[in-house]
């Protein structure tokens, strides 16, 4: 009788996957929060304030954080399937 072989595909959990994940969910909170300030802003008829601003900044940064991890992740990602056919 053969044997069946199962083929499991674990998940590796590397460090760039993990901050690619969180830094792209504090970008998207700190847009949802300059949102927020633009919507009072303009219904309370003020001018947007440096609070706008920086929530737009940090914004930027955590972005470009999370591209630089996203696009670590996908190296590691091409790299490990590389070993995979070479072994």
């Amino acid at each position: 009788m053969a044997k069946e072989i199962k083929e499991t595909k674990e998940t590796k959990v590397t460090s760039a996957k993990v901050c690619a994940i969180l830094h792209s969910i504090t970008t998207v909170l700190w847009l949802f929060n300059a949102g927020m300030d633009l919507v009072g802003s303009r219904s309370s008829g003020n001018k947007l304030g440096w609070n706008f601003w920086s929530d737009i900044a940090i914004a930027v940064v955590f972005g470009s954080i999370a591209v630089d991890y996203f696009i670590k992740w996908n190296k590691e990602k091409k790299l490990e399937s590389v070993n995979t056919y070479i072994a």
